[in-house]
């Protein structure tokens, strides 16, 4: 905890709200949604509504050497918006405007809040599907989302982003102020050159899609993958499919393969090449769920299916707010299918340990098209030419024993090796893993060269540091 400081004159200085261990808003405003960071228990809690209060406390963290953290929707798999600090929380600044073809959104908006408030107008932001992710983190990190290869990433629609800089100047970026900040913002803009206050976007007309749910035993999912890995990217842009293997809590309940996502189209164009898979793999899946929505109806769908794995609750005086245990990630992407007999054995290794009250899940997402579109250079965003991306995942009970939470640990690393020699090497950066020696080169490619200059540019204190913050220099 921070020494004896008077809070007072922060308090005073604020439009928003100073929060401290005794009072009761703390426990809920300072968990993140991962709860495996619980512990992590910042001194203050500033919920900024202004940039002019993150400039205000900016100023006071640097004015009494406080280490910060930044939050948004405070979802990061490696916990970098938690500290013992100050919490600088922007969750405040939710303001949506919506004019022809833009919208202006305040970086602490909810994707969830977001996509509603856009469908009202008829429009939307290609974005992630889980209704409670930050849009401002997510955005800043890429964006990816069952519109993203019909459309692109999140931040390939941003098009200005209002900015508090360390020494607490406000700026507002575009493609002819500041566009080196605008471009760094674009892919890598977490935490690294300034507080994101708001971002302006691009936004597309509202499609139709059919969304489908189809699900295989264990027993099929090393032909399922195998038939997938070639199958899902190649599928129309309008198609995003993803793979999923999930065990539950309940070792009683078998692991299962599932095949989810969405196209916009008609639910008879989805259904031939969803049945084309199913041919392909040669094997009926046990359950199927295919169905035309509106765009609205679809955010909801998709949303239910991400809140299976939900596992924890956080009762505030606003409602009830789901949560995840203690999770650990990793992740890659892939540029080529991976061999049969290494699919084999991440199959193999999948189930292999289980503990009761433990969930484990892959998700497999397919790329191009959309993503494909922008040049690796022309934004911070590297990861341009892959086929999929693999993620690992397993969570445990927050109160698990130390032996516990280390064999997960070991699991995923077990289950993320078995396949990692044919990865690419790269991870998607809103996909964060402490456990990565060349961090910078996954994250960022060819781009963390030009980061790191723009990064002493705009931070040249290095105000905004965290263990893989951008470096200066």
């Amino acid at each position: 905890m921070a020494p004896d400081i008077n809070w007072t004159p922060l308090a005073e200085s604020l439009a928003g709200e100073l929060i401290l261990p005794e009072q009761a808003a703390y426990e809920w405003t300072r968990k993140p949604f991962i709860a495996r960071f619980d512990d992590i228990e910042p001194a203050v809690v500033v919920m900024c509504a202004t940039p002019q209060d993150v400039a205000e406390a900016l100023s006071f963290a640097r004015r009494h050497d406080l280490e910060i953290a930044l939050r948004s929707g405070g979802h990061c798999f490696a916990g970098y918006s938690s500290t013992r600090g100050m919490l600088i929380n922007v969750t405040p600044m939710n303001d949506i405007t919506v004019d022809a073809g833009t919208a202006k959104v305040g970086a602490g908006t909810r994707i969830g809040a977001m996509t509603h408030a856009l469908i009202d107008h008829g429009a939307v932001v290609p974005s992630g599907s889980c209704p409670s992710v930050g849009v401002g983190g997510t955005t800043l990190g890429g964006g990816i989302g069952i519109l993203g290869r019909l459309f692109g990433l999140s931040c390939d629609h941003v098009t200005e982003a209002e900015v508090v800089l360390a020494d607490g100047r406000t700026i507002v970026t575009d493609h002819e102020r500041d566009p080196d900040l605008l471009w760094a913002l674009r892919g890598a803009g977490g935490g690294n050159f300034g507080v994101v206050t708001s971002l302006t976007f691009r936004t597309h007309p509202a499609p139709r899609m059919t969304n489908f749910f189809y699900e295989w035993d264990f027993e099929d999912a090393a032909e399922v993958l195998k038939t997938w890995q070639r199958w899902a990217p190649a599928a129309p842009e309008e198609m995003t499919a993803g793979l999923g293997f999930t065990a539950m809590e309940d070792l009683a309940e078998p692991p299962i393969v599932e095949l989810f996502g969405a196209m916009a189209g008609t639910e008879s164009d989805t259904l031939k090449l969803l049945d084309d898979f199913v041919e392909r793999i040669g094997r009926p899946p046990a359950k199927t769920q295919c169905q035309e929505m509106s765009y609205r109806e679809t955010a909801f769908y998709q949303a239910g299916l991400l809140s299976a794995v939900n596992n924890e609750v956080l009762e505030t005086p606003t409602g009830v707010i789901e949560r995840q245990g203690c999770r650990f990630t990793k992740s890659e992407f892939f540029a080529r299918p991976v061999p049969d007999e290494a699919i084999e054995r991440l199959c193999a290794v999948f189930p292999v340990g289980r503990t009761p009250g433990e969930v484990r899940g892959l998700e497999i997402a397919p790329w191009g098209f959309g993503y494909a579109r922008v040049d690796a250079r022309a934004s911070a965003f590297a990861h341009r030419d892959v086929s999929f991306s693999l993620k690992h995942a397993i969570m445990v009970p927050p109160n698990a024993a130390d032996g516990t939470k280390q064999d997960a640990h070991r699991w995923i690393t077990g289950s993320w090796e078995t396949v990692h020699p044919w990865g690419t090497g790269r991870v998607y950066p809103n996909f964060p893993d402490p456990d990565l020696s060349d961090w910078g080169s996954a994250y960022y490619g060819e781009n963390f060269a030009r980061l790191r200059q723009i990064k002493a540019a705009y931070d040249p204190g290095n105000t905004f540091r965290f263990q893989q913050s951008i470096p200066v220099g």
